[in-house]
């Protein structure tokens, strides 16, 4: 579990832009919108994806909303990572290599329960952003990186 100032360490650390919604694209890098499906095994399997495209680096899930959630609403299987007699979250968690099950999860339920949440892989180098529930931004370190990865999600659920 990493607090904001864990989390921003960890970003800086591993090159990552932090909340990089509504900042200039570096020069080649790649932005890429979809839509989130409606059916929750095309979230699922969407989830798998981004979780896999860590390709065996670290990857950081960095919640933007906890203010909303009370104790029975955290995501995913965050209740069971907080230390007992914890009250406040964690602003991120960061995940190993071997964790991308509880990687996919976790995307999964945040966005099939709208919420809103950061996803940093380090070694494809993206920030996903998951909003809501609703689409799924993509900032990559080239376009053409983007686009193929859009493109593969977008093929999950035609």
């Amino acid at each position: 579990m990493l607090s904001a100032e864990d989390c921003a360490a960890w970003l800086t650390e591993n090159g990552l832009v932090a909340e990089p919604y509504g900042k200039p694209l570096a020069a080649g890098a790649g932005y890429a919108r979809l839509a989130v499906p409606r059916s929750d095994e095309q979230v699922e399997a969407a989830a798998t994806c981004l979780a896999q495209l860590s390709g065996g680096a670290p990857a950081l899930l960095q919640m933007e909303d906890w203010a909303v959630h009370t104790e029975d609403t955290f995501p995913c299987p965050l209740t069971n990572l907080l230390a007992a007699g914890e009250t406040k979250p964690p602003c991120g968690i960061a995940f190993t290599a071997d964790a991308a099950k509880a990687l996919a999860d976790c995307a999964a339920f945040i966005l099939n329960h709208g919420q809103t949440a950061y996803l940093y892989l380090v070694g494809p180098g993206l920030s996903v952003l998951l909003w809501e529930g609703d689409l799924i931004e993509i900032w990559g370190r080239s376009t053409s990186e983007t686009s193929g990865i859009a493109a593969v999600l977008g093929d999950i659920w035609k």
